[in-house]
């Protein structure tokens, strides 16, 4: 059974957003300066960006790849070529490699607005607690 972790406080935070693989449970964000609502978006959205698997643009990598391979085979196809079997083995390595690239780019896009979510997060959190410090 997965438990819940939940983050309240700034530190937890922080520990958060230096190691967010350490973490194995599903996250949510518990801020008192936040409505239930912005609670429940916030925690929804780094669940979606930590659990994202690349999958969307490895896609995307590997339809452009075959389309790619294709008009270079279209453009070079000849019946009485000697290599056309080794160029098939060719764009079929290229077409896996552009793949495993593109889920590799996205692995790392969906790691960058996880990080950047969670910055501007923090810097809320921080300003509220400044205002209402002053208050």
């Amino acid at each position: 059974m997965v438990k819940n972790r939940i983050i309240e406080t700034v530190e937890e935070l922080d520990q958060f957003m230096k190691f967010p693989t350490k973490f194995t449970n599903e996250i949510s964000m518990n801020f008192s300066i936040f409505s239930n609502d912005e609670n429940y978006y916030l925690s929804k959205q780094i669940s979606k960006y930590r659990n994202a698997c690349g999958c969307k643009t490895g896609t995307i990598f590997m339809v452009i790849s075959i389309l790619v391979s294709i008009i270079y085979l279209i453009e070079n196809f000849s019946v009485f070529k000697k290599h056309l079997l080794v160029e098939l083995v060719y764009c079929f390595i290229f077409i896996f490699l552009c793949s495993i690239f593109g889920k590799l780019v996205g692995l790392v896009i969906s790691r960058i607005k996880m990080k950047s979510l969670l910055i501007s997060t923090r810097k809320n959190i921080v300003h509220q607690m400044y205002l209402q410090e002053r208050v």
